[in-house]
């Protein structure tokens, strides 16, 4: 699996859960649960270069805002919603996270704890 397959299985359970993040999550485990062992490890490893990709200090702060505070989990949490969001939201996080502004809808909470663990 490459990064635009990735994306591919982000985007197609984005649509299947209608954005809603823990179903995307719940979307993704079912789908690699019909994969190869490889499949899932590369998605598993592109999904974590993907969180260690959005430890910024400019990130840490919006998520802190965001959430009403936000220690080493919440990050973390706060890191896989964004990857959860799609490929879209998440570049343009990295770029410019004032535009996570414009991504929240009404009383979302910006984590996803599930999305750490759809390959295991």
């Amino acid at each position: 699996m490459d990064e635009q397959e990735f994306w591919r299985v982000i985007a197609y359970a984005q649509n299947e859960s209608d954005g809603e993040v823990e179903r995307t999550a719940g979307v993704i485990t079912e789908l690699l649960i019909e994969q190869s062992l490889e499949t899932i490890l590369d998605f598993d490893r592109l999904l974590y270069d993907f969180i260690a990709q959005a430890y910024t200090p400019n990130l840490w702060a919006a998520a802190y805002v965001i959430n009403y505070g936000s220690l080493d989990d919440g990050f973390d949490h706060f890191v896989a919603w964004l990857v959860a969001k799609g490929e879209d939201v998440y570049e343009a996080a990295l770029a410019d996270p004032e535009s996570l502004a414009e991504r929240l809808r009404g009383d979302e909470a910006a984590e996803c704890e599930s999305m750490l663990y759809v390959a295991q």
